[in-house]
Parts: C-alpha cells; sequence; structure tokens
C-alpha cells in the first residue's frame, strides 16, 4: 500500500469528503424568505404592463368561485345586502389564491390564513381599469382563527404572493393586491 497504513487512507477519505463537503456548501446560496415593503410592487413596472390592461366587465357566468371558507383562506362579505361578489374570480386567479393559502398555511403551522376583502367587483368600487372588473386581482390580509388581522405579517405575505405565482403584487397601504394575467 505505498507506505499508506489503513488509518491513514481513511483520514484522507474523511479530508476528501470533507473539502468536497465544503465545496458544494460554498456553491449552494441559500434563498432568504422574500418580503415586501410597504407600497413596494413586484414586478416594478405597472400592473397593466405585467398583467394586461381590462377589455370587458366579467360576470357570473365567466368566473368561478372559490369556498367560502377552509383553512387557508377566508372572504371579508363587506358587499351589501348578502352580495358574495368577493368569492367570483377567474380560474387562473382562484389557482393562485389557493397556492398562496397553502404557502401561507405552512409558513405559520396552520396559525394563520388569508382574509380576502376584494376579489370580483361588480359594484363599481375601484378605478376605472381595475383588474378587480375582471375578477384577476385579489386584495387580501393575514388573519388568525378569531380572524385578527396581523399587519406585521404583510410583507411576508406579499413574497408568499410571489412566490404563488401572481405576475403583480403590490404592498398597499394596509393590504396586498395581487393580480394575474389573463
Amino acid at each position: 500500500m505505498l507506505g499508506f497504513g489503513k488509518q491513514n487512507i481513511n483520514i484522507m477519505k474523511k479530508s476528501f469528503l470533507i473539502s468536497i463537503l465544503s465545496v458544494i456548501m460554498l456553491s449552494v446560496t441559500f434563498a432568504q424568505p422574500y418580503t415586501l415593503s410597504k407600497n413596494q410592487k413586484y414586478p416594478s413596472g405597472g400592473e397593466v404592463s405585467n398583467c394586461g390592461k381590462v377589455t370587458s366587465s366579467a360576470s357570473t357566468m365567466t368566473l368561478t368561485n372559490i369556498a367560502y371558507c377552509n383553512y387557508s383562506h377566508c372572504f371579508k362579505f363587506e358587499e351589501a345586502g348578502g352580495d358574495l361578489s368577493d368569492c367570483y374570480m377567474t380560474k387562473r386567479l382562484k389557482s393562485k389564491v389557493e397556492k398562496l393559502g397553502e404557502l401561507v398555511y405552512n409558513e405559520w403551522n396552520g396559525e394563520y390564513r388569508i382574509l380576502i376583502t376584494e376579489a370580483w367587483d361588480n359594484n363599481k368600487e375601484h378605478s376605472g381599469n381595475s383588474l378587480h372588473y375582471e375578477g384577476r386581482a385579489v386584495d387580501m390580509v393575514v388573519v388568525d382563527a378569531a380572524n385578527i388581522r396581523h399587519p406585521e405579517k404583510m410583507g411576508r405575505l406579499g413574497g408568499l404572493a410571489i412566490e404563488a405565482g401572481f405576475e403583480w403584487v403590490w404592498y398597499e397601504k394596509n393590504h396586498i393586491h395581487a393580480s394575474v394575467k389573463k
């Protein structure tokens, strides 16, 4: 064995493995959780340039609805007369909301969920070119089981919305606005 003892060979093997692991660890970058700052938009361009213009108003005939309340999300019904319009959205938006709900649930071990305060707007409460009119935008906050809002979680909710695949996310004054392409 060319003068190498069994013990020396084992030491050389261990040293070689440690060297390889060190190189691997240095080459791997661990992504930090993304958090939006208040008033930050992602990506930086405007909503229309990232998601497209509003071309028509939607109706319940062209939209899909989402479960009113489950482990990952709930709706705040603020429309008059029991209007459930906030439960309607495009299929694409619904899939992103459901993905975001899972991310929120996993991020905070089921202690928090999304409260959707606005989705499809059939009452003309937004500006004339709002994606809410096509069911392609959602406004939301983070709440606990008692529906108490947690503003300290909002920046991270924005980051999770990006991770969920929303095409445009904005941390507005007191909520996250997120939208999708057609």
